[in-house]
C-alpha cells in the first residue's frame, strides 16, 4: 500500500512537471515568434505618393517618399527622403522635408530627422517663412510642429536662432522655448 501511494505521487509529480514544461516551451515559442514579427515589416513601398482629403473633399495633405517600410505590430512607418505638404481650411500651404521620418499611431505624429526644413509657401496673407532644425515632431491632425533642438527661423525681415520651438502651422505662430536671438533686416 505504501508502494501504491509513492508510485501515484511520483506519477502525479512527473505529469505536473511535464505540463509545466510544455506550457513554458509553448509560451517561449509564441513570444519568440512575436519578437520576430516585430522585427520584420509587413509592407514595403518604393516611390510612395499619398494624398489625403477631408470629409468635404478638400485636400489636406500630400506625402511623397523614396521608400517607406511599415511595421504592423506597433503601427509605425519609416520613411526615407520624406516630403509632406499640408493644406488647411484657410488655404495656407506648408511643405516639410527631412532625410527620414517615422510615423506613429498611423499618421497622428511624425518624427522627422536629418536636415528638417518646414516652409510656409507664399500666400496672399502672410509672408513666406522657413524653419530649419535637425529633429522635429509634426502632428498632421492639429497642424502643430515642435522641436527641442536648435532651430533657425527665416522670414523676409528677420532671422531667429533659438533652442526649441512650437509652431502652429495653421496660424503661422511660433513660440520659441529658450536662448532666442533675433536679427532684424529692415525692408525698403
Amino acid at each position: 500500500m505504501i508502494r501504491f501511494y509513492s508510485s501515484t505521487w511520483l506519477t502525479l509529480t512527473l505529469i505536473l512537471i511535464t505540463a509545466l514544461s510544455t506550457m513554458f516551451m509553448l509560451t517561449t515559442h509564441i513570444d519568440s515568434q512575436e519578437r520576430e514579427r516585430n522585427k520584420h515589416p509587413n509592407a514595403f513601398m518604393s516611390k510612395l505618393q499619398y494624398t489625403q482629403y477631408d470629409k468635404q473633399g478638400n485636400l489636406q495633405q500630400f506625402m511623397r517618399a523614396d521608400e517607406a517600410t511599415h511595421y504592423e505590430k506597433n503601427n509605425r512607418t519609416h520613411f526615407n527622403n520624406l516630403y509632406i505638404q499640408f493644406f488647411d481650411s484657410r488655404h495656407q500651404s506648408w511643405q516639410v522635408t527631412a532625410a527620414e521620418g517615422i510615423a506613429s499611431e498611423g499618421n497622428k505624429k511624425i518624427q522627422l530627422r536629418g536636415h528638417v526644413i518646414v516652409e510656409r509657401l507664399k500666400i496672399a496673407k502672410g509672408d513666406p517663412m522657413t524653419i530649419k532644425t535637425d529633429e522635429m515632431w509634426v502632428y498632421p491632425e492639429t497642424h502643430l510642429a515642435e522641436t527641442s533642438q536648435p532651430v533657425i527661423v527665416i522670414r523676409p525681415d528677420s532671422v531667429t536662432h533659438a533652442r526649441g520651438a512650437i509652431a502652429n502651422l495653421s496660424t503661422g505662430e511660433i513660440k520659441f522655448l529658450s536662448d532666442t536671438q533675433v536679427t532684424y533686416t529692415p525692408t525698403s
